[in-house]
């Protein structure tokens, strides 16, 4: 009898004990970036976007997301390029996330291949 009175508790609590451990577990989006930094590594990074406007194309307008540092990463050394033309990007941070990107606008694109590239 005394060995079923200790037994008992302990099957109730390892049954509760899942369910709390899941209630903990569940993502919350509302939750701060817990990232952090260790065993730090360095990447060099070339993101290129390649594009082939439509026949007669008057603009062709392309939009470059870029990296940006934050708890989890350090980004370095971004530089931006096109090619066959040059073309200047705008930078903008949209409003709502603080995200950054290019803007670039070809214009008489006709058909041809453009390329924008993004390094870090």
């Amino acid at each position: 009898m005394k060995l079923l009175a200790a037994v008992l508790p302990l099957a109730l609590l390892s049954a509760i004990a899942p369910a709390r451990s899941s209630e903990q577990n569940q993502v919350d989006p509302n939750q701060p970036c817990q990232a952090v930094r260790s065993n730090p590594v360095t990447y060099d990074v070339d993101f290129s976007v390649v594009v082939t406007p439509p026949y007669k194309t008057k603009v062709l307008k392309v939009w470059l997301p870029l990296p940006q540092s934050d708890f989890g990463q350090e980004v370095t050394e971004t530089g931006l390029s096109t090619f066959p033309m040059k073309v200047e990007p705008g930078l903008e941070t949209e409003k709502v996330f603080g995200n950054k990107f290019a803007f670039f606008e070809f214009y008489d694109a006709q058909g041809r291949n453009r390329s924008a590239t993004s390094s870090a």
